[in-house]
């Protein structure tokens, strides 16, 4: 987290130098839009997980025989909102394995609620969710900031307006020129004049 904190600084320096809006412009609609795609994966997860909680575990009752320690009024898988919320608990890594071993039970003859497979089911629906949404898709969000910062620190802005062999030329004739070498003449197309002809 304090590195996110540090490379904003950096890039709040680096905007109000003179980078051009339109730069910033474009480079932050590329991070929304790679967020928005991880942001629309985790809509997907969020989706299949309650709705195969419902499934698995909506019939579940607390009991004097089968007392819940995670499981309660609030936190329970009787219908998709409770058990989007009850998910989304267990992804804060909020008392989880509590929640799991209260849907980990052995069938007795008398409980209809329950169902046969769930001793086996239960800790795999858990440890993938857990896995899933605390490490992998997180860690998504996190490495799409971080790469919008890491293209944002580039030194030298993108011309749009060349071509590439064009821009090489004009780094090539910078190189030469700030290393204190004759060079030929200075060409027109400089990143400088380059953004104002372009934008």
């Amino acid at each position: 987290m304090l590195r996110l904190f540090a490379e904003a600084v950096q890039l709040q320096a680096e905007l109000s130098s003179s980078v051009p809006s339109r730069i910033v412009e474009r480079r932050t609609a590329a991070t929304c839009f790679l967020v928005g795609n991880i942001c629309l994966l985790f809509a997907f997860f969020f989706f299949i997980y309650p709705a195969l909680g419902v499934e698995l575990f909506g019939r579940l009752e607390c009991t004097d025989d089968n007392i819940c320690l995670g499981l309660h009024r609030y936190a329970n898988f009787r219908h998709f909102g409770l058990a989007l919320l009850t998910l989304y608990e267990v992804c804060t890594g909020d008392n989880w394995s509590v929640i799991m071993a209260d849907t980990l039970r052995e069938c007795r003859p008398d409980d209809d609620g329950c169902l046969s497979y769930l001793s086996w089911v239960s800790p795999i629906f858990f440890s993938s969710f857990v896995v899933t949404a605390q490490f992998v898709l997180v860690n998504l969000v996190v490495a799409a900031i971080m790469q919008a910062l890491d293209d944002s620190h580039e030194n030298k802005p993108i011309n749009f307006c060349l071509p590439l062999e064009e821009e090489e030329n004009v780094e090539l004739e910078q190189a030469v020129l700030s290393s204190g070498q004759s060079g030929g003449p200075r060409s027109s197309h400089g990143n400088a004049e380059g953004y104002s002809e372009c934008l």
